[in-house]
């Protein structure tokens, strides 16, 4: 079988990505950003960083940069220098539900 879309896909993996997330009403504007894939500049930025990498002295890195992370990008548009609100939303001890810390 085809794999599905990535807004079919992403919205049906919502409830293990970010149980509390997918918890909250279908209305909410940062849920209906990830279910929808949007890339928009309106949209919330929401990203799930994977890695960071120390990167003092690597080739190729920014001298301003002690880490560089790679993430998956779930709606939003990220540009350098944007600048913006973290909110880190982080896996209980154990891989049970997470919860919001900053």
């Amino acid at each position: 079988a085809p794999l599905p879309s990535s807004r079919a896909a992403q919205a049906a993996r919502l409830p293990s990505l970010c149980p509390s997330l997918a918890a909250q009403p279908r209305t909410g504007r940062v849920r209906a950003a990830i279910e929808a894939c949007d890339a928009s500049e309106s949209a919330p930025l929401v990203l799930y960083v994977a890695k960071m990498v120390y990167a003092v002295g690597v080739p190729g890195a920014h001298e301003a940069d002690e880490f560089v992370g790679f993430a998956r990008l779930f709606s939003g548009t990220l540009r350098p220098g944007s600048g913006g609100t973290v909110r880190l939303v982080a896996a209980a001890a154990g891989g049970g539900e997470g919860g919001e810390g900053g």
